[in-house]
């Protein structure tokens, strides 16, 4: 007789029936060749696995201890979610969880009395080589591995009334192992599975993108609530592992479950992640959010290290294993950059000159390079303005910022329409000799020299931009002054009445 091929049924097997069928009392081994997977199936008995009618199948019986899997944490009945990177040591911690809850063994920090009696778990876990790598994983952390079963399609839609095998058959099974939540019916079978088998406490779905995947997220959303509601009725606590798939600017749960029907659902959320200092060795795992328990010690962090015998040494985190790195302690800084903006920009009527934003900031232990650094990197609105014969930034809100600058745009424009029409005694031309570039000339009230003769000024015109100037208006309070003294270059003040004659050969020029 041949071993049993992965594609065979483990039910139909020739030897399994054989060792089914043995006369009572006698030792029930299986006919297959030494070193098969199958050779300890049927080692133990499991009264625990009787089925009642199958027309009136007995409802899940209440779990001991209030349903407490792992006090004030994790609850018979809730959804869990644990997230981390690749690698930060997720599986790991699961068949930790495993080998506790088919051991009966107390979570961390709890007594013997908290525990739950030794119960069956569920796991789904279609990437890795189950019997090779992690049932070694839960063996090597002190678990029940025939209390552990893989799971898969032809599991799931086992009738009530077909009598189960221990766990270690369906360990090799890879035939339908990849499970898809969405597919029609297979919600329902999970619930019927565990409606029948009331000594399974605990489902682990390893990952969450390999069996949770949908087409929409409407669809994830009800499969999440369908989720919810068969973990409620069957009493089990339904563990989801996943990597963060959220946008790491959010802050709490929501840096890591872009979800939303997880952050809802989830009674709590879990997160590993290594140390932020490279010498510190182990895993840390910490609480993103709980539904139980209100007390400060239900919120603490767990400091992994694992040791040589593959078991984890669980020690209560001291607070400076997740201290911030130079990267999180900058954001932080920033984002408190961004708070003093709102806060002074709302005060001071949407718009503030730098100076006065760094003298508030300095007052609040903001350098001035780091609210300049703030404001570069939440992409605040600023401009340029005349101020005082030079120029000064002013940083404010979008909306304020526009409108400032469509009125120093207005008031360029009339500017350069008044030096057009020789309105203006500003020019932004310049002056004659001189290869300085045009610019805005500010308007002058102090004592001017005397320009040319009035021979050679040319006819002023309009601006565009080559050499030309505005017609003088010279006036003096000399009026018998004669064309002599006018022609010596004598200094006049600006705002008096020129002579006649300079009038006249004024005129001529224009």
């Amino acid at each position: 007789m041949t071993a049993r091929t992965s594609s065979d049924s483990p039910v139909s097997h020739p030897a399994v029936a054989e060792a089914n069928h043995a006369p009572a009392g006698a030792p029930r081994k299986l006919n297959v060749p030494p070193g098969s997977w199958l050779t300890l199936a049927i080692d133990r008995k499991f009264p625990d696995r009787v089925v009642g009618d199958p027309v009136q199948p007995f409802a899940p019986t209440h779990p001991e201890n209030n349903g407490w899997v792992w006090p004030e944490k994790v609850r018979a009945g809730d959804l869990v979610v644990v997230v981390g990177e690749a690698g930060t040591g997720k599986s790991t911690v699961m068949a930790d969880w495993i080998a506790r809850v088919t051991t009966g063994t107390p979570f961390p920090g709890c007594d013997q009395d908290h525990a739950l009696p030794p119960a069956d778990v569920l796991v789904f876990n279609a990437r890795e080589d189950f019997p090779r790598k992690v049932i070694p994983g839960i063996e090597a952390a002190g678990g029940d591995v025939d209390r552990v079963y893989r799971a898969s399609r032809g599991l799931l839609k086992t009738s009530p009334q077909q009598e189960m095998l221990p766990a270690r058959c369906f360990w090799g099974n890879t035939g339908g192992v990849k499970v898809h939540f969405y597919d029609d019916g297979m919600l329902h079978s999970l619930h019927s599975f565990l409606h029948h088998r009331p000594s399974i406490r605990m489902v682990v779905i390893d990952q969450a993108n390999t069996h949770l995947r949908c087409a929409s997220e409407r669809q994830f959303d009800v499969v999440i609530q369908e989720l919810t509601r068969i973990a409620q009725e069957c009493e089990v606590a339904v563990v989801i592992t996943m990597q963060p798939d959220a946008f790491r600017k959010a802050e709490g749960v929501a840096k890591y479950l872009q979800s939303r029907s997880l952050k809802e659902n989830a009674h709590s959320v879990w997160r590993m992640a290594l140390p932020t200092d490279p010498e510190l060795p182990g895993r840390v795992l910490e609480i993103l959010k709980t539904s139980h328990g209100v007390a400060d010690h239900g919120q603490q962090a767990w400091h992994l290290i694992q040791g040589d015998d593959q078991r984890l040494a669980w020690n209560t985190a001291q607070g400076t294993e997740l201290a911030p790195g130079k990267d999180l302690v900058r954001y932080r800084n920033l984002v408190r950059v961004r708070e003093f903006l709102d806060q002074i920009l709302l005060v001071l009527g949407g718009m503030a000159g730098w100076e006065v934003l760094a003298e508030r900031a300095a007052n609040q232990g903001i350098h001035p390079g780091l609210l300049r650094e703030g404001v570069v990197y939440w992409n605040v609105p600023s401009l340029f303005e005349p101020h005082a014969g030079d120029l000064r930034e002013v940083i404010g809100y979008a909306e304020q910022i526009a409108a400032r600058r469509e009125e120093l745009h207005a008031e360029q424009v009339a500017l350069r329409e008044a030096l057009r029409t020789g309105q203006s005694t500003v020019s932004l031309d310049p002056a004659t000799g001189t290869d300085r570039p045009p610019m805005e000339m500010p308007e002058k009230t102090s004592v001017e020299p005397l320009p040319s003769p009035p021979s050679t000024i040319p006819v002023s015109g309009p601006v565009t931009g080559s050499a030309s100037f505005i017609k003088p208006e010279v006036v003096t309070r000399n009026e018998g002054r004669d064309d002599a003294a006018w022609e010596g270059g004598m200094g006049l003040r600006v705002g008096v009445k020129p002579p006649a004659t300079v009038e006249k050969k004024v005129a001529q020029a224009g």
